[in-house]
């Protein structure tokens, strides 16, 4: 009898006290890793080469969620494109708005700049082109709605202005554009009487409409026709002659509201540009959002922010040839000072730059096109060189937390084991895992939901979506045992009871599994890196789910859920008769 209840109840005590004590905490460790992240890759350094100016001003409008299709709906800006260069640039992850306006403002990556979501609340700790900007005296504007740009911007900027927005942007539309006519005029007041070199002037409103209507709707829509024309009105107070405007934006919007993640619509940002030093028609072959740091740094004869991982696009540019020859080597050389203290902290072998000097030796030449295709090939081959030490030194990582994972498998494998010898029934248990697992992801794919940080909309709904999934588990886990209990007709009170126990260890099992191999491929907590964020999301949902068990301190679910399914077993076996 006691060896009855002991096999009973030691499974289910040891996964109650996990999901009470153990789960919530893990779940913490890897989100706070993220929102928390400290990049080791933000140490000063010195700055490159400053070039001739081509441009006298460069203005960026910085439209915020404005997606590239919407974007070739405009009337302005669809001129714009005609006129000058059209070019989509992909994003990087995650796609939240702060991470990037510190790629467009820098050049870095969100995994080496370190701001990595909105909850940021510090000064960029690399370098910008603003400062890049004060360091060749030329004047800088910054003018936008809301505290954050300011913010992440407080150096290098001699005009800095920023309004407070709507307490619910979302709710409040008109409170929005209102904010936004606050921010057009300032800009246009500072264009006329200051004349700065570089202004950055952003655009709030598609954002704010994406969110509360989605990135298909007539709300977005309208929004971004009244981008399209503040556009307008500011290209009549702006000589393209001796000018240069770029319009982009930070990330896309899902038609069913939210970004953050990897959809196609999401990572494709419009990047037009127009007037002084932009070939009229011109496309890119490739841009990324951290190319527009280095472009606007030639443009305006400024050194590259020294953290930047761009590349200038010289394929849109009009340039002449020497200059465009002497900042493609300043470009390679940027990204060549850049990664050598990226490849010291990874342990890799100083990166190779054989290309980089065939570039020198073509602009000494005078070959201008042998420059820049040797510069490019550098960026290329430096780019490459990275990512293969970043994933050695990921890898040596991972070896240790293998045999960890092993280690903690190796219960699991004991009681299989157990499971075996004794001849324990396998249907119901099975039934159980197979019902569980149908029903919680038929909750969470058929609600449209995906491994995506898109699915949250807005940051106050991440704790309540991630509440909501262990009620999903929690459904999932009552579901499957009530099958238990079905497919235990035949069998007595003890096996039914046994079956149920054994269903909980299926399915908590196959969860641990699933956390493990994301621990052993990304860790629990990120120091230099940011991991696979769609795996990432799957391995806090799975975590979460392990938390079902017994999610409240009244709820222990798990010691109930085996007298469900005697319960069940009971009616099925009164139906029987």
């Amino acid at each position: 009898m006691l060896k009855k209840i002991a096999t009973l109840t030691i499974v289910p005590l040891l996964i109650m006290l996990w999901a009470r004590f153990g789960a919530q905490p893990l779940a913490l460790l890897g989100f706070n890793a993220l929102v928390n992240y400290p990049s080791p890759y933000t140490d000063p350094i010195p700055p490159g080469k400053e070039g001739d100016a081509v441009s006298k001003q460069v203005v960026l409008v910085m439209v915020d969620a404005l997606r590239a299709d919407t974007a070739r709906t405009l009337p302005t800006v669809k001129a714009l494109m005609d006129k000058g260069a059209d070019c989509v640039a992909q994003v990087g992850q995650p796609s939240f708005s702060l991470p990037g306006w510190t790629v467009i403002g820098t050049g870095a990556w969100q995994e080496q700049s370190g701001v990595t979501l909105n909850f940021y609340k510090d000064a960029i700790k690399v370098d910008t082109i603003f400062q890049a900007a004060k360091r060749k005296n030329l004047t800088t504007a910054l003018v936008a709605g809301g505290g954050s740009w300011k913010q992440l911007y407080p150096r290098g900027v001699d005009f800095n202005e920023s309004f407070k927005g709507p307490d619910n942007p979302y709710v409040d539309l008109p409170g929005v554009r209102s904010v936004d006519d606050q921010v057009e005029q300032t800009v246009l007041k500072i264009l006329k009487e200051n004349k700065p070199n570089f202004v950055l002037y952003y655009v709030a409103e598609p954002d704010d409409a994406g969110h509360a209507s989605g990135g298909s709707s007539s709300p977005y829509k309208d929004a971004a026709l009244a981008t399209d024309a503040r556009v307008a009105r500011l290209l009549s107070a702006i000589n393209l002659s001796d000018s240069t405007v770029i319009l982009t934006s930070d990330h896309g919007m899902r038609d069913g509201k939210g970004h953050g993640g990897n959809e196609p619509e999401v990572l494709a940002t419009p990047l037009v540009m127009a007037g002084k030093g932009i070939k009229a028609g011109s496309k890119c072959a490739a841009a990324t959002q951290a190319d527009i740091a280095p472009t606007i740094a030639v443009l305006l004869g400024t050194s590259i922010p020294a953290h930047n991982q761009g590349k200038p696009l010289f394929e849109i540019l009009d340039l002449p040839a020497t200059l465009r020859a002497k900042r493609a080597v300043d470009a390679a050389q940027e990204i060549a000072d850049r990664y050598v203290p990226v490849a010291k902290y990874l342990n890799a072998p100083a990166f190779d730059h054989k290309k980089l000097d065939e570039a020198k030796s073509a602009a000494a030449k005078g070959d201008a096109d042998g420059a820049v295709q040797a510069a490019l090939a550098d960026f290329q081959n430096t780019n490459t060189q990275f990512a293969s030490a970043r994933e050695a030194k990921l890898n040596q990582e991972r070896l240790p937390r293998l045999p960890i994972a092993i280690l903690i498998l190796i219960p699991f494998a004991a009681y299989f084991y157990i499971y075996r010898k004794m001849g324990w029934a396998w249907f119901a248990p099975v039934v159980g895992l197979v019902v569980y697992n149908v029903v919680y992801n038929a909750l969470y794919f058929g609600r449209g939901f995906t491994y995506s940080l898109s699915v949250f909309n807005v940051e106050s709904n991440i704790e309540p979506f991630f509440q909501a999934r262990t009620i999903d588990a929690m459904i999932a886990l009552l579901i499957a045992f009530i099958g238990v209990g079905a497919a235990s007709r035949r069998a007595d009170v003890y096996n039914t009871a046994l079956n149920a126990v054994n269903t909980a260890f299926l399915i908590f099992a196959a969860l641990v599994v699933q956390i493990l191999i994301f621990f052993v491929l990304w860790n629990s907590t990120f120091a230099w890196y940011i991991p696979d964020l769609a795996l990432g999301f799957k391995y806090y949902l799975d975590v979460l789910q392990t938390s079902a068990f017994w999610p409240l301190l009244y709820v222990p679910l798990l010691a109930i859920l085996p007298f469900i399914a005697l319960g069940v077993r009971w009616v099925a076996v009164r139906v029987m008769k």
